[in-house]
């Protein structure tokens, strides 16, 4: 998944320990094995379980069109929308709907079921808590 020459896939050297600042880009996470590729979606892993953070932090790409229904029946998610737009519908019955565009969060602290509509390609920064393991 990962180069074993860095420390906790932060590509800092061995030698720094705990406490040292922890510093990753995007383009090295995406070609070190830490990106998930879907049809409808890609999502780059900035951080995991195994980083102890408590959280898993994700850079979620949606592409346009209709994504499935999601629903994370052991995780809260909050999502931040940086660029695109579409529509997220949720309830039982899909019976809620809102406008998504840069500049919007949706927080699912209730493990709803949702699905998106994406009418320009988005990207959404995730949390997710407890951290995803991979």
């Amino acid at each position: 998944m990962r180069d074993q020459a860095d420390d906790a896939g932060f590509g800092l050297p061995r030698s720094v320990k705990e406490g040292a600042v922890k510093i990753r880009s995007y383009a090295e996470r995406r070609q070190d094995g830490y990106l998930i590729e879907r049809p409808s979606w890609d999502s780059v892993r900035m951080a995991l379980a195994e980083d102890r953070l408590g959280y898993s932090l994700h850079v979620t790409r949606l592409h346009a069109g209709d994504i499935g229904a999601a629903q994370y029946p052991e995780h809260v998610e909050a999502a931040y929308c940086m660029d695109g737009r579409g529509t997220i519908t949720y309830g039982a019955d899909d019976e809620h709907s809102r406008p998504i565009e840069p500049g919007v969060m949706f927080v699912l602290d209730q493990h709803d079921r949702y699905r998106m509509h994406v009418s320009e390609p988005m990207t959404l920064l995730c949390v997710f808590t407890p951290a995803f393991e991979e």
